[in-house]
C-alpha cells in the first residue's frame, strides 16, 4: 500500500527537480519553470500526507486499477533526464524540454496516477482534485509554451 504511494511521491520530488534544473538551463524562461516546479512541490507536500490520511482511515489505496511498473517507468525515465540535463552543456534545446515536460504531465494523466488513491473524505478527495487539475494546467500550459518556440 505505501509503496505506491510512495513510489508516486519520488515521481513528483524528481519531476520538481527536473523543472527546477530545466529553469537553470533556460533563465529566459525560468519564472515558467519555477512557477510550475512550486506547484509540482504542493504535490510533493500533499502526496506525503496521503500517509497520514490513510492511517487515519481517510484514504485507501485501489493497487488494483494500477500497475507499479508504470510510475517505476516513469521515474527511470525522469532520472534518466535528470542525468542527461544535468550536465555542462548538454545540448538540451528549449522545444525538447518542453516536450519531455509534456510528455511527463500527459503520462500521469493518461495513466491516471492519482486514481489509485481512494479517498474517504471531503479534504482528501480535494488534495486529489488539487494535484489532477494542477497536472492537466501543466500540460496546457506546457502545449501553449510548445507553441511559442519555434
Amino acid at each position: 500500500m505505501s509503496d505506491l504511494i510512495s513510489k508516486l511521491a519520488e515521481n513528483e520530488y524528481l519531476v520538481l527537480e527536473l523543472y527546477l534544473i530545466f529553469a537553470k538551463n533556460f533563465p529566459e524562461h525560468e519564472k515558467f519553470w519555477e512557477t510550475i516546479a512550486a506547484e509540482e512541490q504542493k504535490h510533493c507536500q500533499l502526496l506525503d500526507g496521503f500517509y497520514d490520511d490513510i492511517l487515519a482511515q481517510k484514504a485507501e489505496v485501489n493497487e488494483k486499477v494500477f500497475s507499479i511498473k508504470a510510475v517505476n517507468d516513469s521515474i527511470g525515465h525522469i532520472k534518466a533526464l535528470i542525468a542527461e540535463t544535468g550536465k555542462l552543456n548538454s545540448g538540451l534545446t528549449m522545444k525538447r524540454a518542453v516536450a519531455e515536460a509534456m510528455n511527463i504531465e500527459n503520462s500521469m494523466i493518461e495513466l491516471k496516477f492519482f486514481t489509485t488513491i481512494i479517498s474517504k473524505d471531503d479534504a482528501t478527495a480535494q488534495k486529489l482534485k488539487k494535484i489532477e487539475a494542477d497536472t492537466k494546467n501543466h500540460y496546457a500550459s506546457l502545449k501553449e509554451m510548445n507553441a511559442r518556440l519555434k
